[in-house]
This record gives structure tokens, C-alpha cells and sequence, in this order.
């Protein structure tokens, strides 16, 4: 065992017979900050005994408990890959405005959901115009809500469905709007 001391507090490094790991203790607290067990799982802050990393977090409320900072510029992400099966990978796309994906193989490479900023949230586009955007098909079960509104504006491209005064309505692109169901 190691020993690392100043007026404030006292640090111990070293291993255990039983049970056998590696550690780093804070003496003065009584408490292990970093431990790797016998069969190389890695707690921080306590004992693992939850997968290959365990995280150990007393702290209630919204405090992170993990953060992962690029500091050369490039992406904050994690990458998923099973053995034998597809890649995935989320996090902020610095070379895209810092905009949150999740995305196949690499980060950045086949996007399949987009948030920006801004709160908008795209599914299969990078570019989400509205607060969703999904580019493709659509599948729903169950009901579908639209609330009250007032006549939107006229679209560029496609049309809009909404509902005013409790009747369906739909407005294209040339700016006619026809009514689909009455109140």
C-alpha cells in the first residue's frame, strides 16, 4: 500500500488479499473512490457489482454523474457495437452545429434521429424544419389528437392539416383551404 498525505487529507493505493482488488481510498473519508476487482470490473466511487463499469453517485436531483468533453474540437459521443452485429453511436456532432444523433456506425455517418439546438427533433433528416420532422413513412395505432387552432399560414410545399373551431380542415400549398369534417 501506497500512501499520499497532505495537512488535509490522507490517500492510500494499493491491493487487497481479501477481497482481492486494486484500490484508491480516501483514508480521511473512509472510502474507496476507485476499485478493480478480481475479475477486472471497474467501480468508481464503490465496489463493482454491476457490469464491466460501475458508477456510484450519492448526489440527489439533477446532478450528471457522467460527462465526456472533446477538447480538440471533434465529436462527444459513445459508440455501441455488439460482437458480430451493428454499430451505433450517440452524442453532439460538433461538425453539425452541435447537434445531438444517434446514428449507425459512426457518429455523423447514417443519422437516424437529429435533435438541434433548438429543440427541434428530426427523424431520418439532419435538418428538422419544424418542432418534428420525420422524412418517410409514418405508422400510428391508436388516436390521433389535434387540438384547436387558428388558420396557419399558407405552406410552400405539400399542405397542412388542422383543426379550427372543432372542424378538420386542410389549407395546400395555393393557399385553399377545404374542410374536411364539420364541427
Amino acid at each position: 500500500t501506497y500512501q499520499l498525505k497532505n495537512t488535509a487529507r490522507e490517500w492510500h493505493v494499493g491491493s487487497d488479499n481479501s477481497p482481492d482488488h486494486f484500490y484508491i481510498r480516501d483514508h480521511t473519508q473512509t472510502a474507496n473512490r476507485f476499485i478493480i476487482d478480481n475479475a477486472g470490473l471497474v467501480g468508481i466511487g464503490g465496489t463493482p457489482t454491476d457490469g464491466p463499469l460501475h458508477i456510484f453517485s450519492a448526489h440527489s436531483g439533477a446532478q450528471r454523474m457522467i460527462t465526456l468533453e472533446n477538447t480538440a474540437g471533434g465529436d462527444a459521443s459513445i459508440q455501441f457495437e455488439p460482437t458480430g452485429g451493428d454499430k451505433w453511436a450517440c452524442g453532439v456532432d460538433n461538425s453539425d452545429s452541435d447537434k445531438f444523433k444517434i446514428s449507425q456506425n459512426e457518429l455523423g455517418d447514417v443519422d437516424r434521429i437529429t435533435a438541434t439546438v433548438a429543440g427541434k427533433v428530426g427523424i431520418g433528416t439532419t435538418d428538422p424544419a419544424e418542432l418534428l420532422t420525420v422524412a418517410g413513412n409514418i405508422s400510428a395505432n391508436g388516436e390521433y389528437y389535434i387540438h384547436n387552432q387558428t388558420a396557419p399560414g399558407t405552406p410552400t410545399d405539400g399542405g397542412v392539416l388542422y383543426v379550427e373551431a372543432g372542424a378538420l380542415k386542410y389549407k395546400g400549398s395555393s393557399g385553399t383551404v377545404t374542410t374536411l369534417a364539420n364541427a
